[in-house]
């Protein structure tokens, strides 16, 4: 089971699989996004800026920031900051064992389990803090608070642990995914 949850979206099967795609899917839309790209934006501009002309930088990590920091906005309210190395490794040493990258025995690794505690602390923040501070007309509802409310594929309310497995998203595949798209291209 991924992360332990056992309704993890990229890791579940038949109807506990449907329904929750059906859910993320709809909290991943275009459409949810939409008011959030001026925060995306600036976030992203307010990172360019700080490139000076000249100097040369690694366009890996630079991507893993620009998108990591915009994404988190959008999806948790929350940008990853100065958290890009432990939610690379955190996002490289969690998924590679399961996809077969990494040997499993890569999941003890000593930089993995401090970066997967640094990185369980701050989305277990980011989910109190959706559960203190709800939706309002300062914050538009995003991907944790759909989270919050979803519900399995019998109607109940998602337990915990699957809003942390789900949550755990916003950032790996954002990191695992769009950052070396970004390089890339």
């Amino acid at each position: 089971r991924w992360l332990g949850a056992g309704h993890d979206v990229t890791a579940t099967a038949g109807a506990r699989h449907s329904q929750l795609r059906r859910q993320v899917a709809g909290l991943l839309s275009a459409r949810s996004g939409a008011p959030r790209l001026p925060a995306m934006l600036a976030s992203a501009m307010s990172f360019c800026r700080g490139w000076s002309v000249g100097r040369t930088y690694p366009v890996l990590p630079q991507m893993h920031r620009l998108v990591g920091d915009p994404v988190g906005l959008a999806l948790a309210n929350h940008p990853l900051g100065d958290r890009v190395h432990d939610a690379i490794t955190y996002a490289r040493y969690s998924v590679g064992p399961g996809l077969g990258a990494y040997p499993a025995m890569f999941r003890f690794y000593p930089g993995y389990l401090l970066a997967r505690r640094r990185m369980t602390r701050f989305l277990g923040a980011i989910i109190e803090d959706h559960r203190a501070h709800p939706p309002s007309s300062d914050r538009p509802a995003d991907f944790i608070d759909g989270l919050l409310g979803g519900v399995d594929e019998e109607g109940r309310p998602l337990p915990p642990a699957a809003v942390f497995a789900n949550a755990q998203m916003v950032y790996t595949n954002s990191i695992l995914y769009g950052g070396p798209s970004m390089a890339f291209l």
